[in-house]
């Protein structure tokens, strides 16, 4: 299983770096800097908005899901069409819900437009997401890979040709032109994945009959909590800079250009937590140790996030300055520095509590949860009409902190696990190894952040196998045999 998780994760980063990351600092950025940081910011609250109440598009049906049919692949062809049914319904809940909390909160006529077009890109990724549970709980792990980059690819496509085809005949590009290119998207990649499906599996047909299966949901809403609660307190910064600040478009603006970055260290986590869900419910299910598969995943991921944290505490103004070089300043790269520390606590959190998900250890979990929710919510409260977008960094930082230890704390009891000295101390290592490197690199060499990024990687890579972090033996098998 380490040698299968090793394989698959390698595929993951591949196809994901060459996709998802030029989406992210070329096409989302080239975005914003043609829109501006105002304009961009209204987007952004209005999407973290909907990204709250996501939870009700789900209540939990993936995560059971994809967990259920990793344990019993039959259970795809006995309940697809009930399940598809009870998405219909909740997809009506959405809206009602986005409606009535956006009148409570007093947003503009003006917003509304955007918000509902938005809400329904909402609708079509949960349905995405929903199918490639099964796709990725019958073990295609490859393909469920390839699906999950097509929305990307897409927008690649769509945007980058109207910003750098048609700006230049004289297309004025807005930010609503953006959503719609999202749109086209995410319902071209949804019958991709509905069709992939049918090949990959034994069903031969599904309606869309509304039904309420009290007995899914049931079993299902414990993962609804977890989705909700880590929704609100990852994404709920954005909508109180926007709601609580006179020039609340301006630094939610902001806020978003430095945590566009989490969001694409997030790809990184996101790809480890679906590939770990099956793996581990499956382990578990047949009463087999997960000791060599946790182990594994949470240095590689930690190793990742220690690189990437060190390399932009040293480097980041320069590069905000290049991706922003209209708007950019040390307040940007101050903030950019916050949140990429932050990472190495979602990272953690990523992989303990994909464990206790696949485990169905969920009580605890969703109280460690809540208190991070809690957390961030009084941080944000006290600090945003002060420090202003800083202080959305600054929280997220220590919310993420907070929450990882608290599910390491929880996966040690439940598992009777030992903390053993070895890993820390060679993550230890690692950092001290590193931290050294981008020092001598930045400070005393004063090199540019274009050449510290490719020396870093080779580096990390190297320093990574010297440690043992990535298992040489294990790698050699995946990389030289069929």
């Amino acid at each position: 299983m380490k040698k299968l998780f090793l394989s698959n994760i390698i595929f993951l980063v591949l196809i994901n770096l060459l996709i998802k990351p030029f989406y992210v600092f070329v096409i989302e950025v080239g975005v914003q800097n043609e829109v501006g940081p105002t304009e961009y910011g209204v987007f952004f609250s209005l999407f973290n908005f909907c990204y709250l109440f996501q939870f009700i598009t789900d209540l939990g049906i993936s995560n059971y899901n994809n967990i259920t049919v990793a344990r019993d692949p039959s259970f795809i062809s006995r309940n697809i069409k009930k399940l598809l049914g009870v998405r219909i319904i909740l997809a009506v809940l959405f809206f009602a819900f986005i409606g009535l909390f956006a009148f409570l909160i007093d947003y503009p006529e003006t917003y509304y437009p955007m918000l509902w077009l938005i809400a329904l890109n909402q609708i079509l990724v949960s349905f995405i997401l929903y199918f490639r549970t099964n796709i990725s709980g019958l073990g295609f792990y490859k393909t469920d890979s390839m699906i999950s980059v097509l929305d990307k690819l897409l927008l690649i496509c769509l945007v980058g040709y109207l910003l750098w085809f048609n700006i230049a005949n004289g297309f004025e590009f807005s930010i609503i032109t953006f959503v719609h290119c999202q749109m086209v998207s995410l319902m071209v990649t949804l019958i991709t994945v509905i069709v992939v499906l049918f090949s990959k599996s034994s069903i031969t047909s599904f309606t869309l009959k509304p039904s309420f299966d009290f007995s899914v949901i049931k079993k299902s809403l414990p993962y609804a909590l977890i989705v909700l609660v880590m929704s609100a307190y990852s994404r709920i910064d954005g909508v109180m800079l926007e709601r609580m600040l006179e020039d609340g478009g301006q630094e939610a603006g902001i806020y978003a250009a430095s945590y566009r970055f989490l969001d694409a260290l997030n790809i990184l986590g996101f790809l480890f937590a679906g590939l770990l869900l099956p793996m581990f419910a499956k382990l578990i299910s047949t009463n087999k140790s997960i000791k060599s598969v946790l182990l594994l995943s949470f240095k590689l991921i930690n190793a990742i996030a220690i690189s990437i944290a060190l390399y932009i505490n040293y480097n980041g103004d320069q590069l905000m300055q290049f991706l922003y070089p209209l708007y950019a300043n040390d307040y940007y790269s101050n903030i950019l520095i916050l949140l990429t520390w932050g990472f190495l606590g979602i990272a953690t959190t990523h992989i303990f509590g994909t464990l206790l998900t696949a485990n169905q250890s969920l009580r605890r979990m969703n109280i460690i949860l809540i208190l991070g929710l809690v957390i961030n919510v009084l941080l944000n409260w006290y600090f945003i009409p002060t420090y202003k977008a800083q202080a959305a960094a600054t929280t997220t930082l220590i919310t993420e902190v907070v929450v990882a230890l608290g599910l390491i704390l929880i996966v040690k009891s439940e598992f009777k696990l030992q903390i053993k000295v070895k890993p820390i101390l060679s993550l230890a290592a690692y950092g001290l190894a590193l931290f050294a490197f981008y020092h001598t690199l930045s400070v005393v060499i004063n090199l540019d952040w274009i050449i510290s990024l490719i020396l870093g990687i080779i580096v990390s890579f190297v320093v990574s196998l010297l440690l043992h972090i990535i298992d040489i033996r294990v790698l050699k098998e995946v990389l030289f045999t069929r």
